[in-house]
């Protein structure tokens, strides 16, 4: 991994190389679909809701920091989403 780092790049910019690792966490509704528990569209609800708990305000200040877009757009979007 290290021949993939500007090791120059980081100590030039004061930065700091943080290590991170991948964990994996066990979803019960890829389970319940496997096991025919749930239909596609109910997993693709219920991953949509999971993905949208983290990602609607980060998107909601990207949209705001963008300035070309009026708050009832931002507001349409986020409801459509």
């Amino acid at each position: 991994m290290t021949e993939c780092i500007n090791i120059a790049l980081f100590d030039q910019y004061s930065l700091k190389l943080v290590k991170a690792e991948m964990g994996r966490t066990k979803l019960p509704m890829f389970d319940q679909y496997r096991e025919e528990h749930l239909i596609l569209d109910q997993l693709a609800k219920q991953i949509t809701t999971m993905v949208r708990s983290w990602n609607e305000l980060p998107l909601k200040q990207a949209l705001e920091i963008n300035e070309r877009i009026n708050e009832e757009d931002i507001g349409t979007i986020l409801v459509s989403t």
